[in-house]
């Protein structure tokens, strides 16, 4: 009974010390805002008779989540990845056109989203928000906690022939890192 009466105390200073390190731990976290951009140059080619190819387009591009300097420098130790906002602006046309159907994608080797667009008129300047209606945010940010490349793909079709455009899709990202691991 003795030993109890000096093991309790014993008992509680390690479990107290033991969650206050969990907390001690937690101040270190490390947060930072992550941007990853990429340009898709879509071109349509002139009508060659072969209805079709008739206003197609695809283009695509790759994004390595450890081109950030910060994210390399904390790879291995990320707690946890929030997406703010991804969108897909259009940086230059050729002139006017309405997308009659258009997807983006973005995908790894084993994940992947995307978004659907019909009957969108873009011009220079058009923003094209990318939402979080079917999740799509939440697979955004398992693609980037596997850290590797990954594709970011546009196809679609428009109204005419003959027209480049740019498009640049944006993922912005909050990073919490812990730099003693997870």
């Amino acid at each position: 009974m003795k030993n109890i009466k000096y093991l309790t105390p014993l008992i509680i200073i390690i479990v107290m010390s033991s969650s206050s390190c969990n907390k001690l731990a937690g101040l270190l976290d490390v947060s930072f805002n992550a941007a990853y951009s990429v340009q898709l140059d879509a071109v349509v080619p002139p009508n060659d008779g072969l209805k079709q190819t008739e206003g197609m387009f695809s283009a695509s591009a790759t994004i390595d989540p450890n081109s950030n300097a910060e994210f390399l420098k904390y790879a291995n130790k990320i707690k946890d990845i929030q997406i703010n906002s991804i969108s897909a602006k259009v940086l230059s046309i050729s002139k006017p056109v309405t997308i009659e159907t258009a997807s983006i994608s973005i995908f790894s080797g084993t994940k992947n989203t995307s978004w659907n667009f019909t009957n969108e008129l873009i011009n220079a300047g058009k923003i094209l928000t990318l939402g979080n209606d079917s999740n799509q945010w939440m697979d955004v940010q398992n693609i980037l906690n596997d850290k590797n490349v990954f594709t970011v793909f546009v196809d679609g079709k428009t109204d005419v022939d003959d027209v480049e455009f740019t498009i640049e899709v944006t993922i912005n990202a909050k990073i919490t890192a812990n730099p003693l691991g997870n």
